[in-house]
């Protein structure tokens, strides 16, 4: 996880001068207070999965059928990094 509220951009400009090439998942939350910096660092990241769900600032949602769903995303995201990573 990385979290966008301290500063990781500013306080390391040379991992971001351009697009950094690792298989990234962004969970967002569309009542997130800091959804802006999310998205915009998703931006920093080539090729980055990004999800959005409809709680707050948290990787899960609290409800049970959105929670299992952005789990399945996590899963099918792990698995397909994963087998991109074993092929080199």
């Amino acid at each position: 996880m990385c979290r966008v509220d301290f500063g990781l951009v500013d306080d390391h400009p040379d991992i971001f001068d351009s697009p950094v090439a690792v298989p990234s998942m962004h969970l967002i939350g569309e009542q997130d207070g800091l959804k802006t910096l999310s998205v915009e660092l998703t931006q920093r990241y080539l090729n980055p999965a990004v999800l959005y769900h409809t709680a707050d600032h948290r990787p899960l949602p609290a409800k049970p059928d959105e929670c299992l769903q952005v789990l399945a995303a996590i899963e099918a995201f792990i698995i397909k990094a994963t087998a991109a990573a074993a092929t080199f």
